[in-house]
């Protein structure tokens, strides 16, 4: 199952994400994931999420230093929170909040920067749990981050058609994943054995950053046990 990721846009509705800088790749891309799907799951009766839902599943995700992410926590709609340690015991964090339109983005999420979100590469803890995502490995961590979520939703709209059940026990417990990074022929071959297999859920870019239109950045695949 393949899903066209969503282009930048300057209006219309995006759910925004906030990262901490002085956070990792790896684990800020598992707290962005986790945070934005956990961010739907606590406030799926806000009007503004089937608005975003009837559209491309825009997201921004913009950083921001440590403090102004607590200030943001204390002041602004943050809907989740998700903070993630990688092996070295840094901390990542990441904000997700419900969406908006681009003209009514929070305070903090304005002034938090845009472009360049590249974090240090270090080694993540996996955290089992009913799929894991891959990322292709060239990307920044902010768009990293936007296409792991995209994956990641993929995986929880399909379950909450046909089993709910299982969702709402994997909300329960922070919505648990492992990121992994790999290589586009790895993605590709994935694609290729497993492309009408609903167990598994394909990314492709729109290719307004980044990478070239039609790209694949992402998939949830089954967890390896």
């Amino acid at each position: 199952m393949t899903h066209h990721a969503s282009p930048v846009r300057t209006d219309g509705w995006v759910q925004p994400i906030l990262v901490a800088k002085t956070g990792t790749h790896l684990a800020t891309v598992r707290a962005a994931a986790q945070a934005s799907v956990l961010a739907f799951l606590g406030s799926r009766g806000l009007s503004s999420w089937q608005e975003w839902l009837a559209g491309p599943f825009t997201k921004t995700v913009r950083r921001t230093s440590t403090g102004k992410l607590e200030t943001a926590t204390a002041t602004e709609p943050v809907t989740a929170r998700v903070e993630v340690a990688d092996a070295d015991g840094t901390v990542s964090v990441a904000l997700a909040y419900a969406p908006s339109r681009y003209s009514e983005l929070p305070r903090e999420v304005v002034k938090a920067q845009v472009s360049g979100t590249d974090l240090a590469r270090t080694v993540d803890q996996p955290e089992p749990g009913p799929f894991e995502v891959w990322v292709e490995q060239s990307l920044t961590t902010g768009k990293a981050s936007a296409q792991a979520a995209h994956a990641a939703w993929i995986w929880m709209l399909h379950r909450l058609q046909d089993n709910p059940e299982q969702v709402a026990e994997w909300a329960a417990l922070g919505a648990p994943l492992t990121v992994r990074l790999t290589g586009p022929a790895a993605l590709a071959a994935a694609e290729t054995e497993h492309a009408d297999d609903t167990a598994y859920g394909f990314v492709r870019d729109a290719g307004f950053t980044e990478v070239a239109p039609r790209t694949l950045t992402a998939a949830a695949v089954p967890m390896r046990r």
